[in-house]
């Protein structure tokens, strides 16, 4: 891919759902060599992915998409991102914020400035809501993830950690 091709983000269609789950299986065989005890990529997929879009539909969220446009090769998806509302009980009531689900770019389209379009878009429909905070989390060992949603302007909170059973 050249760094040259426009990237485009928008809201996903019924036509990316092949596309759309291969990403997800993609993401996960990615998250899998980290922790291999995750499901495999294939056989979680169309659960996962059918996740998503209910959370989206059931918590005002969207599932956003990259495409690189090349005539010549026609829009083919660099990546996603799937996002909603949350909402957590404070003193003062329930609070509302932004939750990432899920963000996966290919690994040939990464270090591109892919992630940062797609976590902005997702923000930005946030915002368009009144909503001021976006949390995420994803897996500790996953260093990459760490340093894109630093760079992103992401800081930790708090952090969850698991032990093993039996």
């Amino acid at each position: 891919m050249s760094a040259e091709r426009p990237v485009r983000v928008r809201e996903a269609t019924a036509a990316d759902e092949s596309a759309l789950l291969a990403l997800v299986a993609a993401l996960r065989e990615h998250e899998r060599r980290l922790a291999p005890w995750l499901c495999p990529g294939p056989d979680m997929a169309e659960r996962h992915l059918a996740h998503l879009r209910r959370r989206a539909e059931e918590r005002d969220g969207r599932i956003f998409v990259a495409t690189a446009e090349d005539p010549a090769l026609g829009a083919a998806l660099l990546g996603f991102v799937a996002c909603h509302v949350e909402e957590e009980q404070a003193e003062a009531g329930a609070r509302r914020y932004g939750w990432i689900a899920e963000l996966y770019v290919v690994p040939e389209a990464r270090r591109r400035g892919i992630a940062r379009i797609l976590v902005e878009r997702a923000c930005a429909h946030f915002l368009r809501r009144g909503i001021g905070r976006v949390d995420v989390a994803y897996l500790d060992a996953n260093r990459d993830a760490h340093r894109t949603y630093r760079q992103l302007g992401f800081a930790p909170r708090y952090r969850i950690v698991t032990r093993k059973l039996g």
